[in-house]
């Protein structure tokens, strides 16, 4: 496959549906009252476990150790990260009472969350550029 003809495009395109949804869901649910964000909720619950259940097939089949070691710190991050929320409230301290202990670990972590998927583009963008490179060294030679 020539580069021109984009080798990402159909990851581009899946990164862009992805990220549209995202972004509505976030402007959606800021105005959304308790009932609504927590149905909210549940479908993420349901979507993130989905993409867990796949991974885990696709590991099952993969051929490439490093794409494998790859997959399994997404899915160890994934678990680790449905714990983590669930227990949130006990790693902050400082004043307040509980539950604006809790929401402000919760805000906090939901802050470095979408810190930590801009690394992961940024990440990915760098493993991209990686592999266009390989491709263009392979089409001059």
């Amino acid at each position: 496959m020539k580069i021109g003809q984009g080798i990402f495009a159909a990851k581009l395109y899946e990164l862009e549906c992805q990220y549209e949804q995202f972004q509505g869901r976030m402007k959606v649910c800021q105005n959304e009252d308790h009932r609504r964000i927590l149905e909210e909720m549940r479908q993420m619950r349901n979507e993130c476990d989905k993409q867990g259940y796949i991974l885990e097939q696709r590991m099952e089949g993969c051929r490439s150790r490093a794409v494998y070691k790859l997959a399994e710190a997404q899915l160890e991050y994934m678990n680790r990260t449905k714990e983590f929320i669930d227990s949130i409230a006990d790693d902050i301290g400082g004043d307040g009472t509980t539950v604006e202990k809790e929401a402000e670990a919760k805000t906090l972590y939901a802050e470095y969350s979408i810190d930590f998927a801009v690394q992961a583009m940024n990440h990915a963008l760098l493993a991209a550029l990686t592999a266009i490179d390989a491709q263009m060294k392979c089409e001059e030679q």
